[in-house]
């Protein structure tokens, strides 16, 4: 069942013009949390991330409350909302059965998309260009969904032919996106699952390394070598790579974040300057109206000045612990922990590089996701623990 609160989520992004959608996903999602702890009394053993996460929220609230201003409102909600999945994860007991539901669904959403794209819905001018956005409102959210989508598939499904045509249709579907920053992820990922999780080699090993280097110049090699412009799609200019052409404004937008940053006291530096702290940074620093009032464009940028150099310290640990509990589920783990570390390994990835030029930090279809499956990797995590402790004392 918390599988379909969980995959409620991007229902509810999709249709973001309803709010009240939004507000009842996390009003549900925090009844099923409830359920857990008070009627089902289901408890589990403290990790080191718990006092993470809780730090993080406190840091999080410090800055809301300090900054408080009526439109910080939303951002808090989402960072709840955050919260509330992480635990979600920490108390559900799903099966790996159950990771069909996650599967299918992505099934069903890559259909329905390339239908959207044949019949010409969810296109709309972006830049000098017709862009697809599916009928979302940024193209980056159609991206973030597709390779999502292939991550919940990649970890669940075998049939070489479906793995294979669900890679083509994502990668088509993000390259009709004119996201960017998602087109290296796409072809390098589903690649990376394969020799990390399934062939259960470590990231660092030379076979890895190689060939996911081997990819990511390929897919950035299609930046230098092609005109994309000539197809009506978004290129790049290797020869200026911040010219605003090839940033889309971000530059402007981060060198007033920074000034922003550089000018506060010591205290919000560390501990931060509110919530919409990068739309007043952009107000104040930015004459050009398109510009003014722009969000961070970069999660980096955006917690550095949201949660102060603590905030994202903390939040950057946090990713370390995900990454390193994947692999340490990968490595030791049943089939069950293995799949789950590699959609949580995927996540965090996705995270961090789309992090680069997107402020997916407040984008709960990603997040949200993200921090249900660490949950549910670092309760694996103590389980295997506890177990390999038992496997050694006979």
């Amino acid at each position: 069942m918390i599988e379909f609160v969980v995959l409620g989520r991007f229902i509810a992004d999709y249709l973001w013009e309803y709010k009240a959608l939004s507000i009842l996903h996390t009003v549900i999602s925090l009844l099923f949390l409830g359920i857990y702890v008070f009627f089902l009394q289901r408890k589990i053993r403290f990790f080191k991330t718990d006092a993470l996460i809780f730090l993080f929220f406190i840091i999080i609230s410090f800055s809301f409350i300090c900054n408080f201003s009526h439109e910080s409102w939303t951002e808090y909600l989402k960072f709840s909302s955050f919260l509330i999945f992480y635990f979600l994860g920490r108390f559900s007991r799903i099966k790996i059965s159950h990771l069909k539901y996650f599967a299918h669904f992505s099934y069903c959403a890559l259909f329905i998309l390339m239908i959207f794209v044949f019949s010409g819905y969810g296109y709309q001018e972006w830049g000098y260009v017709l862009t697809f956005t599916g009928g979302y409102y940024f193209k980056a959210d159609l991206a973030l969904a597709c390779l999502i989508f292939i991550g919940f598939i990649y970890a669940y499904e075998r049939n070489k032919i479906i793995l294979f045509s669900s890679f083509i249709i994502c990668l088509f579907l993000v390259f009709m996106s004119n996201s960017r920053v998602a087109l290296p992820i796409a072809l390098v990922m589903p690649v990376m699952m394969y020799f990390f999780f399934i062939k259960k080699y470590y990231l660092w090993s030379v076979r890895n390394i190689f060939f996911s280097s081997l990819l990511v110049f390929i897919s950035m090699s299609f930046f230098i070598f092609l005109d994309f412009s000539k197809i009506g799609m978004l290129g790049f200019d290797f020869s200026n790579p911040l010219s605003g052409e090839n940033t889309q404004g971000r530059s402007a937008i981060w060198s007033a974040l920074f000034e922003y940053y550089s000018k506060s006291d010591i205290f919000n530096k560390f501990f931060g300057l509110g919530l919409t702290s990068d739309t007043e940074a952009t107000t104040s620093y930015i004459d050009t109206e398109q510009l003014s009032g722009a969000r961070a464009h970069s999660s980096y940028f955006y917690l550095l000045l949201a949660s102060g150099s603590a905030g994202l310290i903390v939040f950057l640990y946090f990713s370390y612990c995900v990454i390193k509990s994947s692999f340490y589920l990968a490595h030791y783990g049943n089939e069950f922990q293995v799949k789950i570390s590699s959609i949580g390994f995927f996540l965090i990835l996705i995270f961090l590089f789309f992090s680069l030029t997107v402020e997916v930090i407040i984008r709960p279809q990603l997040m949200v996701i993200l921090f249900y499956f660490s949950g549910l990797i670092f309760t694996e995590v103590i389980s295997l623990k506890r177990s390999l402790k038992l496997i050694e004392k006979r």
